[in-house]
């Protein structure tokens, strides 16, 4: 994995879904966060070989529906 996940930043599992939040970065896992369509707030850790990072740019352009 080349791309450097950081507190803060913001990740989308490799197979797809839906972009999370990163809250604790350790060496064995990524801790992350995410809000459901019915806006339930998730937690869960996952292999940092899951995720991959996402460019804010592309994440505000989602969710402003272009």
């Amino acid at each position: 994995m080349t791309e450097k996940i950081t507190i803060g930043g913001v990740v989308q599992l490799r197979s797809g879904g839906q972009e999370m939040a990163v809250i604790e970065v350790a060496k064995d896992y990524i801790c992350c966060q995410w809000f459901t369509k019915s806006g339930t707030l998730k937690t869960n850790k996952f292999p940092p070989t899951c995720l991959q990072k996402q460019e804010p740019a592309a994440v505000n352009l989602r969710l402003l529906g272009t």
